[in-house]
């Protein structure tokens, strides 16, 4: 019976002592390249490689969206967030439609309304208690060309300087987003600056050191393996301990028959 058990234990400590390794050398390996991070240069080393982007929430499904503001200036839409001409805006929301006249060009979202000179430079932002009660539902113009904001229930007039709003009962048409196509040059300029210049080596491998770059699955496998590797070495000296008490005792039992 005590030499099953003693087999069965034995048999334990190796698998235990194998699948640690593969840990064990995952944590040495990345120990001893960030002891030397400065050296190799592991912070100017970046990737932007999708999956790890994801693994740090620089990256989604989403698609970039692209849409004509006119002739020279567009509208991209990434995971809702805006740009225009490559300059993001400080609202998130889908765009809804667009109104232009000659000096001013109005962008409209759910819950907010966009305001651009003729550059297609940031005018103003609009929202809350700047617009007309109730979430928008597109933009348009009556019939002389003066931009209406529709909701669920109503629409309304904007004032010249978009300062007041009136209610609206006449003739009015929602203007729909023409959308475009961006070159790869663009899509890559665009995705650059949303990601920015992605994750340095030394990021990645300090989490992979620590098990962070897996999430919580990731954590805990290597806090297993940090209480399967403490099992095997206090094992280890108990069991080199009773070896060598063992060892001590048969020796002095043959001292004592001689």
């Amino acid at each position: 019976m005590i030499r099953i058990r003693r087999r069965y234990i034995i048999a334990v400590h190796r698998w235990l002592g194998l699948v640690s390794a593969v840990f064990l050398l995952i944590l040495a390996l990345t120990g001893l390249v960030l002891n030397h991070t400065e050296l190799l240069g592991l912070d100017s080393i970046r990737t932007n490689n999708p999956y790890i982007l994801k693994r740090y929430g620089m990256a989604t499904s989403a698609e970039l969206e692209a849409f004509r503001i006119d002739e020279t200036n567009k509208l991209v839409v990434w995971d809702n967030q805006l740009l225009v001409n490559g300059r993001a805006l400080d609202v998130r929301g889908y765009p809804l439609g667009i109104w232009r006249s000659d000096h001013l060009t109005a962008i409209a979202t759910p819950e907010a309304v966009i305001l651009l000179d003729v550059d297609a430079s940031l005018v103003e932002i609009l929202d809350g208690a700047s617009l007309p009660p109730g979430e928008l539902s597109g933009i348009g113009e009556d019939a002389t060309g003066q931009p209406v904001l529709f909701t669920e229930e109503n629409r309304w007039v904007a004032d010249p300087e978009w300062l007041d709003y009136e209610p609206y009962t006449g003739k009015s048409e929602m203007n729909s987003l023409e959308r475009m196509t961006l070159s790869a040059d663009e899509e890559s300029i665009v995705l650059g600056y949303l990601q920015g210049e992605g994750v340095s080596l030394y990021r990645i491998l300090l989490d992979l050191h620590s098990g962070r770059l897996l999430g919580l699955p990731g954590r805990t496998v290597m806090d297993l393996a940090a209480v399967a590797i403490l099992v095997l070495v206090l094992s280890g000296i108990s069991s080199f301990w009773k070896a060598r008490g063992s060892n001590s005792r048969d020796g002095r039992d043959a001292l004592r028959g001689k």
